[in-house]
């Protein structure tokens, strides 16, 4: 709908055109419709307010980036209309009445600058045809294009996109489309050059049966970067059996073959047994990692994770953020097993040696102190209690003396309830204080207890072994590929845990 233009009226310009529109005329161009739309405006003496640019987009929807900051704008209420061109450069079909429902909500009229509907009858069905034409426009060029790329494949003509590495893509000339100035079609033809290097290639692989070897081949006869996975895609393209394949479309004789098709089928049945043996098998549910959850890296600031190699055959503890490749980790992962042996090592080291254990006990941060705020409530408690205490006796006195006065038995039961009350208090803080002070056990006390818990780890369960590994280890830090910075603690992470061995069913009761 057009508003009566003023000289105070703020316009906005909405351009836009997909790759479609600019190849049928210079009418849909950006430059042409900011020229008639500009023209518009001065015309009528209104105020340009802002531009707004939707290149190569379609008009099927309205996911554009510059449709989304004029409407952004219109509801900001910087300009009272939109001009454009055609009602196809704002929307097609449908999503125009979307995209007019939207900006007049926000009291922003549409100008369609080139295109003009009168208010009858006549003008509305117009308008309506329009926009329906509008919306079949692109389903029609969607099928010319259908059409258009079936007959290229099969004419065996070049359809786009990177061109083999082997093959030419060479303009085929005829009288017709010299006549008629189009540029021409092209086809693959042989590059004598690289078609010796990719035939040595395949040939490659079927003697050394790796993609290794190839992309090795491959980087020392041309000057390109050749990676393993656009090696396989070289191996595995049916291009060079002469076949065009394109989305749905299909040729099997579009252009000279470099590859004979049995050679490159016996590729394919080596590339897919490859392939499946180096698929992982379901992960060993019989492996145990121990020390899950208590190995960081100090490099990337990560926990290390579970892992495995060959098929199960070694486990190791590996970098989540080297694993993920979020860092370049500089030891990425260690093996589980040696690591299990060497922390088990240190452990009993620990247990044969009272130096050692007495250093575990120094550097020990196990051993809690009471909060010193306890304490000090519990002092002021105390002292509390004594002056009522004394205030009671010197009430009692006065009691005995014969000064039985009712305000003197009212204040000796107010100091009885504030005694319970205090002493009922200092009672709770100090269990809080017993329990938050730990008795600092000697070496041979800690010897003992964790020789028992040594001898019985042969006769454990597995879950048992992991909650054992955590009473020792507080954690480990990879420093290098073959060192590790082993902190161990003297107290459990459960304090209730203990194990009784049972050495007839050969595993250990939780009590």
């Amino acid at each position: 709908m057009r508003k009566k233009a003023s000289s105070h009226n703020r316009y906005a310009i909405y351009l836009r055109c997909s790759t479609d529109d600019q190849t049928q005329g210079d009418f849909t161009t950006i430059d042409t419709q900011r020229k008639i739309n500009s023209r518009y405006i001065n015309e009528h003496g209104g105020i340009l307010a802002g531009e707004y640019v939707d290149e190569g987009r379609t008009g099927t929807n309205l996911n554009r980036p510059g449709w989304k900051e004029l409407l952004k704008d219109a509801k900001a209420g910087l300009f009272d209309y939109v001009c454009c061109t055609y009602m196809s450069r704002m929307a097609r079909g449908n999503q125009y009445y979307v995209a007019e429902y939207l900006l007049n909500e926000v009291n922003v009229s549409i100008v369609l600058v080139q295109e003009h509907f009168t208010l009858d009858l006549a003008g509305h069905v117009n308008r309506e045809m329009t926009i329906l034409m509008d919306g079949i426009y692109p389903k029609m060029v969607s099928q010319w294009t259908s059409t258009k790329m079936s007959e290229m494949v099969a004419q065996g003509y070049f359809c786009g996109g990177t061109i083999p590495f082997g093959y030419l893509a060479v303009p085929v000339e005829t009288a017709a489309l010299s006549a008629n100035g189009k540029t021409p079609p092209k086809k693959l033809v042989v590059n004598p050059d690289e078609a010796k290097i990719v035939e040595h290639a395949f040939n490659r692989y079927l003697e050394k049966d790796t993609i290794a070897s190839v992309r090795d081949y491959l980087n020392s006869v041309t000057a390109r970067k050749w990676t393993m996975y656009t090696t396989k895609y070289l191996l595995t393209n049916c291009t060079y059996t002469g076949i065009q394949q394109f989305g749905k479309w299909h040729n099997d004789n579009a252009h000279p073959a470099l590859i004979d098709r049995e050679t490159w089928q016996l590729v394919q049945d080596r590339l897919r047994t490859a392939s499946q043996k180096n698929t992982r098998g379901p992960r060993s549910d019989e492996y145990t990692y121990y020390l899950r959850g208590l190995i960081t890296c100090p490099h990337c600031g990560c926990k290390y994770t579970n892992s495995c190699a060959k098929n199960g055959a070694v486990r190791y503890y590996e970098c989540h953020h080297g694993k993920k490749k979020l860092t370049n980790c500089p030891v990425c992962r260690v093996n589980a097993d040696a690591l299990h042996e060497a922390v088990l090592k240190e452990i009993k080291h620990a247990v044969e040696h009272r130096t050692v254990m007495h250093r575990l006990i120094r550097d020990s941060e196990g051993w809690s102190k009471a909060d010193g705020s306890l304490k000090a409530q519990r002092g002021q408690l105390g002292k509390l209690l004594q002056f009522t205490n004394v205030q009671i006796n010197n009430l009692t006195t006065l009691l005995a003396a014969g000064r039985a006065q009712q305000s003197l038995l009212s204040k000796l039961d107010t100091l009885e309830y504030k005694k319970n009350t205090t002493a009922a208090e200092i009672e709770r803080l100090d269990n809080l204080i017993a329990k938050s002070t730990l008795i600092r056990p000697t070496a041979e006390m800690v010897q003992s207890a964790w020789a028992r818990l040594t001898e019985a780890w042969d006769y454990i369960s597995e879950e048992e072994r992991i909650a054992l590994m955590g009473t020792f280890v507080k954690e480990v830090v990879v420093n290098e590929k073959n060192s590790v910075t082993l902190h161990m603690t003297i107290n459990a992470r459960n304090p209730e845990f203990r194990i009784r061995n049972n050495l007839k069913n050969g595993s250990g009761d939780w009590i």
